[in-house]
């Protein structure tokens, strides 16, 4: 994983904000927020450990988790970043992009599709007014959670490659096998149910497949409209910077 220039991590798309005040806030913002509502949803104040195995059984707290992971390092990259530019300037194109910047991207790329995934298919196919009711804790981990990552989209400049799709699915296999492990060795469950979500329950192996399946092609179209939207955004840019370039010759 590599591209031109490393300043492009941690400045906003369409001109360049390396370490302005504004974007520094806005990354130290947004860290709070999530640290915080990650808080929020924690299971305290339980009689029993059943309520912190439910917790990290369930698909949408893992994604909540690596988002509010992805936030807080994305504060710590700028102010790396922030940090390393007022000692030193670099402005070579061709260095060596840092690893800290690649493990961010790869989370970046991670969270972006499955964030917008997992709220899809809870309100799509999971959510069952009888059940389910619209707290905050649904409303942070299954609405919040997708506009947040989709104004990131909005402002940073992290590149979305389209080959790149694998990362997701790997993501989300890690969790399907979870899922298969858990029927495997804690058939009573918790709350003694056999399984962790009717649409992925492995005692019938056909139609967890068929989850698994459309799953995947959810994953796969997610991540192929964000690498659109990343063209978009290039072109955009270019487009602009074209103009300005013209306007500044007319002058």
């Amino acid at each position: 994983m590599q591209y031109s220039s490393v300043k492009v991590k941690i400045r906003s798309s369409g001109r360049i904000c390396l370490l302005s005040l504004s974007w520094i806030v806005y990354r130290a913002v947004m860290a709070a927020y999530f640290l915080t509502s990650y808080l929020y949803i924690l299971p305290y104040n339980k009689e029993t450990d059943e309520s912190w195995l439910k917790f990290c059984c369930f698909l949408t707290n893992w994604t909540y988790t690596v988002e509010t992971i992805y936030f807080q390092f994305a504060c710590i990259t700028v102010s790396i970043a922030a940090y390393n530019g007022k000692k030193k300037p670099d402005e070579d194109p061709k260095k060596t992009m840092p690893c800290y910047y690649k493990l961010l991207w790869i989370i970046y790329t991670v969270v972006l599709t499955g964030a917008c995934s997992v709220t899809i298919i809870f309100w799509s196919t999971l959510y069952d007014p009888e059940v389910d009711s619209v707290n905050a804790t649904n409303i942070m981990t299954h609405v919040f959670n997708s506009i947040f990552i989709l104004l990131e989209v909005s402002l940073v400049a992290h590149p979305t490659r389209l080959i790149h799709f694998y990362m997701p699915i790997c993501y989300a296999s890690i969790y399907a096998v979870f899922s298969l492990l858990y029927q495997v060795f804690w058939p009573e469950g918790f709350e003694n149910s056999e399984y962790i979500y009717k649409i992925l329950d492995w005692k019938y192996p056909g139609e967890a497949l068929v989850t698994c399946a459309g799953a995947t092609l959810c994953l796969i179209t997610i991540h192929t409209l964000f690498v659109l939207v990343h063209l978009f955004k290039i072109w955009l840019k270019n487009r602009l910077n074209k103009k300005k370039q013209e306007d500044t010759t007319n002058v």
